[in-house]
């Protein structure tokens, strides 16, 4: 957290003010973050917290599936809590006047993301199954030479 920013209670309003790569927060689970120093870090890349920033991106978040890890590496950039969670007294943030196509667009760069994965998934047993194959013929050719060689 940076020292000039105190814990504090966030409007959606004044959240939305920080979308830009030089100053980017967002809300997850009612917790508002500063996640600017982090961009570039991201393992998923700047782009998806770029899509996702100035806005609620707990749906987002959860649905990629972060690890306890990910989550604790949150808390050094947490600014304070979003007003809409304190009023409501809950961790989720319902944000009404978040704009839909920006929820939009971080949900479609997720859902991008996660059908990414599946497909290095599979190109992965599919590329150890190709080897498997490459494997079982070489030893066939080599059980077939020397079956030849001991004629």
């Amino acid at each position: 957290m940076s020292p000039e920013l105190r814990p504090g209670v966030y409007s959606a309003q004044e959240i939305r003010k920080h979308s830009s790569p030089s100053d980017l927060w967002m809300t997850i689970h009612g917790k508002v973050y500063d996640v600017t120093a982090f961009a570039q870090e991201h393992p998923g890349g700047v782009e998806v917290l770029l899509d996702c920033g100035g806005v609620d991106a707990t749906e987002a978040f959860d649905d990629v599936a972060h690890s306890d890890l990910a989550r604790e590496m949150l808390e050094p950039y947490f600014v304070g809590f979003a007003e809409s969670a304190q009023r409501e007294n809950t961790k989720e943030v319902s944000d009404p006047e978040k704009a839909p196509e920006t929820a939009a667009k971080c949900t479609k760069r997720n859902d991008k993301l996660r059908d990414f994965r599946r497909q290095k998934t599979c190109a992965s047993v599919l590329a150890g199954v190709a080897l498997s194959c490459v494997i079982v013929v070489m030893i066939l050719q080599k059980i077939q030479w020397l079956s030849l060689i001991q004629r």
